[in-house]
């Protein structure tokens, strides 16, 4: 990220724009400023061409080949094949959790070192897994779904999985938006803001 912030400046910038065009800019008094920013920092180096030769990362992987050390080089290939995605939080263990990705219903293990606070099984979230020599890894922080509407977002999951992969990734657009709505509008339960969102004739009962 800091070889991109010196080098495509400009195109991060408008990167940026784009990225948060359908919320708005998120505020760093927003409580999941860290987590946006993360999936913007994964979407912008992993996700967005640039002008010149692919996205970011196939860039700086291509500038740096033969000039990074063999096993580094290696380590900085990881971002080549990221995986974004929509997961349920299945177990947590001693550092790793098991998750279950709603797209491809695969149950995963992810190194998870850090203290995951406040959830528990059965929450969605929104999070980038990097494959790494030792296994798979959270690339940033990731971004959880109240609890209260998991079986909502179960049913948009599976009725955008049955559509395919683009409509998919555009639901999961539309999550991303409905979540910055529950920290932006706190007098509203999180439920309203996704309740467009569920098909006709699967409307959850509470």
């Amino acid at each position: 990220m800091a070889w991109a912030s010196e080098g495509l400046r400009q195109e991060m910038l408008d990167a940026r724009a784009d990225f948060f065009r359908a919320s708005g800019e998120v505020h760093d008094d927003e409580p999941s400023y860290d987590a946006f920013m993360d999936a913007f920092a994964d979407w912008f180096l992993c996700d967005r061409p640039t002008s010149v030769v692919g996205t970011p990362a196939q860039r700086f992987c291509t500038e740096r080949a033969g000039v990074l050390p063999p096993d580094e080089q290696k380590l900085f290939e990881a971002f080549l094949h990221t995986r974004p995605g929509l997961f349920c939080l299945l177990k947590l263990e001693e550092g790793s959790v098991r998750v279950k990705d709603l797209f491809t219903k695969e149950a995963l293990t992810v190194i998870e070192r850090r203290r995951m606070v406040g959830v528990g099984k059965g929450d969605i979230f929104h999070a980038r897994l990097i494959p790494m020599p030792d296994g798979l890894w959270f690339t940033g922080m990731p971004l959880f779904h109240p609890a209260e509407v998991r079986r909502h977002i179960t049913k948009v999951a599976n009725k955008a999985r049955r559509a395919g992969e683009a409509e998919f990734r555009a639901a999961m657009e539309q999550l991303l938006l409905r979540r910055l709505k529950v920290d932006r509008y706190k007098r509203v339960e999180a439920i309203t803001h996704y309740q467009d969102m569920v098909p006709k004739g699967l409307v959850p009962f509470w």
